[in-house]
């Protein structure tokens, strides 16, 4: 049997990397076909609302949720 070079990595690692590369690599179609809800817009508008100069004025933010908001 040969001595192994400090550079070159133990086989057992190798092994274990390509098990984790093999098993990383067959779950992430699983998480590919997620499905999600329909995104919701939506606008909310606060009515006089009041700035640090003192300043009133309506303030719309428009959202975006994914789903239905609660």
């Amino acid at each position: 049997m040969m001595p192994r070079s400090p550079t070159r990595p133990a086989p057992w690692a190798r092994t274990l990397v390509g098990w984790i590369t093999l098993v990383s690599g067959a779950t992430v179609p699983l998480h590919a076909q997620q499905t999600w809800p329909d995104p919701v817009e939506g606008d909310f508008v606060i009515r006089d609302f009041v700035f640090d100069d003192g300043a009133r004025m309506d303030l719309s933010q428009h959202y975006r949720t994914l789903g239905t908001p609660r």
